[in-house]
């Protein structure tokens, strides 16, 4: 009898610590998703509506860390925003994604077609149904410039 107990209470405690790993790990933004996985899960002409919204709503606020090819850069009201293609997805006039820096100077140095390093907090996405989207990242720093 004092071993069944044992043998539950091993059991629960594993499946316990499991569901808790699982939610950090949902909610710390510790960039793991690639920009592919993410593109994938909000492509309309693969997944429903339903399922673009619930994943956004997981998604928005979590920080992440990609690479891309610079296609432009511009300053935008006290800010740098620099416009990035990842050419592993479809692109809208040649981009894919947006940063938005604070480091002016370090996205002055960026040239066209650099691929660079970054990491910053998803903060918008736009898109139609069966068009690629394009994503919005802020707080953006970047940590690699190849």
């Amino acid at each position: 009898m004092v071993k069944k107990r044992v043998w539950f209470l091993g059991i629960f405690l594993i499946l316990f610590a499991t569901a808790v790993s699982a939610q950090q790990n949902q909610t710390s933004g510790t960039g793991s998703i690639s920009f592919s996985e993410f593109s994938d899960n909000m492509d309309t002409r693969k997944k429903t509506a339903l399922h673009v919204k619930n994943y956004w709503q997981t998604m928005k606020g979590q920080e992440v860390s990609w690479t891309g090819t610079v296609v432009d850069a511009k300053s935008r009201r006290g800010k740098a925003q620099v416009l990035v293609a990842n050419k592993e997805r479809p692109r809208v006039k040649g981009y894919n994604i947006v940063l938005v820096s604070n480091d002016i100077d370090a996205a002055a140095s960026l040239e066209i077609g650099q691929k660079i390093t970054f990491s910053g907090v998803i903060h918008n996405y736009r898109g139609r149904r069966g068009r690629p989207i394009i994503v919005t990242l802020i707080d953006v720093t970047f940590s690699d410039q190849m």
